[in-house]
């Protein structure tokens, strides 16, 4: 439990005061590297609402729905 506590801190830190984030795997769809790459903005002002995060997600599965199902 403390060892699970100390990572979760060094987390927070490397995140929160550093300003870092983890890489993003570059097979990833890149609608949704754009989203995450949003959602990491430093300013606050600049990250998408939920609103957005739901609207883009809905087109990118819609549009893997529409891919997989063409011939």
């Amino acid at each position: 439990m403390a060892d699970s506590y100390f990572f979760l801190i060094k987390v927070v830190g490397v995140v929160g005061f550093i300003d870092r984030r983890l890489d993003i795997p570059e097979n990833m769809d890149p609608n949704v590297s754009s989203i995450i790459s949003d959602c990491w903005q430093s300013n606050p002002e600049y990250r998408p609402s939920f609103e957005e995060i739901i609207r883009r997600m809905t087109e990118i599965i819609q549009s893997g729905t529409r891919t997989a199902s063409t011939p």
